[in-house]
Parts: structure tokens; sequence; C-alpha cells
């Protein structure tokens, strides 16, 4: 079964802690353990104090077949920021602007350019979802922390939405942080495991085995 991992954003000494709660040990050069699997929901790098570090540990996790993981936005962005435009020279797919050179600077900074462009090349070969036997990871429209909003839904925002089926595949997702003591599902079949350890929250895990509802007791966590 999986061990599902949320954005990690360079945070190496929390993941180092949690695998170790969640009972992976480190064997020639990679955590692993002897009857299950990490999935890391991605956003590897940006705003932590080790980003190098972080690669150090998942990488060889997932090219050792001990690990499975997607593509987050932050990777996305880098391969844009990175990768120059076909047809107009010296520029970029992703704007080299004020906003998005201080997103991903620490990386930058923290990462001589050849680990970088290695870096780069291998967040290409990562695909952006994974659909298995069992779950799916993909886009969702979480329910995020509480709105100061008193004004009324419009209805026709209702009639038009379309929530994920209480019947459905459990899913697992990272991106949308949110804020709280301790983790709980969204509904009986999701669950956010982003909760913004780069924000002065932690580094969240739901240890899955196959159920199709989801349980709080579940999750794992390390700040």
């Amino acid at each position: 079964m999986y061990d599902l991992i949320g954005d990690i954003h360079g945070h190496a000494d929390e993941l180092v802690q949690l695998l170790e709660l969640l009972g992976y040990e480190k064997s020639l050069g990679s955590y692993r353990h002897p009857e299950r699997k990490v999935i890391f929901l991605g956003d590897f790098i940006d705003r932590g104090p080790h980003i190098r570090h972080v690669l150090e540990i998942v990488r060889p996790m997932v090219e050792g077949d001990h690990a499975l993981a997607v593509m987050g936005n932050h990777e996305l962005s880098a391969l844009a920021f990175h990768t120059e435009h076909l047809h107009r020279s010296e520029v970029f797919l992703r704007r080299r602007d004020n906003k998005n050179i201080r997103q991903h600077g620490q990386t930058i900074l923290q990462m001589p350019d050849t680990l970088l462009a290695d870096a780069i090349d291998w967040f290409g070969t990562l695909p952006m979802w994974l659909d298995l036997d069992g779950h799916t990871y993909r886009t969702y429209a979480l329910q995020s922390d509480d709105i100061a909003c008193n004004l009324a839904l419009d209805q026709t925002v209702i009639a038009a939405a379309t929530p994920y089926p209480t019947t459905a595949k459990p899913v697992f997702v990272g991106h949308s942080w949110l804020s709280a003591q301790c983790p709980t599902v969204l509904a009986d079949n999701v669950a956010c495991l982003d909760f913004s350890v780069a924000k002065g929250g932690f580094l969240c895990a739901y240890r899955w085995n196959g159920e199709q509802k989801l349980s709080n007791e579940d999750f794992v966590w390390a700040r």
C-alpha cells in the first residue's frame, strides 16, 4: 500500500522525520519500507531551507522504485522558468519578473548550476497525475479555510457545481494548502495533504491501505 506525502518545499528535516514516523529506513542510499511505497504529490522545491537535500531524498526513492511522484506546480514553473522560447531569443516560457524570481529564488541560490540543470531534466520525466488501481490524483476544487464573507452564493454557481462523487475513487491532493492544528478529511473520499510546512504549518502524509472511506486516524504529520 501507499503513504502519500504532500508539498515539501525544501523542508528536508521534516521529511526525514515523517519518513521515520511512517517506518521507512535508509538503506543503500535510499529510504525504503519492506511493504509500502511513498507517493509524493510534488512541490519539492522553492521556499524552504534544504531544497537540495529534499531532492537527494526523493529522487533516489523514485528511481529505486521505493516511491512514485507527480510534478507539482513549482516543478512545472521551474521547467518553464529555465526553458527558452523556441522562436524568441533570450525569452523564457515563464517570465523572469520580480515575483517569479522571488518564488524560485531559494532553489536558484541553494543549488549549483549543474545540479539544478539535472534536476530540471528530472522534473520533465514526472507525470502530472497518477491514476492507479484504487485511487487517483488530479485537479480538484477544494473546500478551503473559512472565508470572512457572509454573502449568499448565487444560485447559478450552485447549479453549475459538480461535486466529486462520494462513490468515486479516493482522491489525495496537495497545492491548495489548508491551516489547521491537525489534518482532517474533506469528505469520505477526499483528503488534502498540504498544510503549508513552508509557512509555519506541518508536513503531512496519509497512510492509505486501500479503503474507500478515508479516516482522520490515518493522517501522520511532522512539524
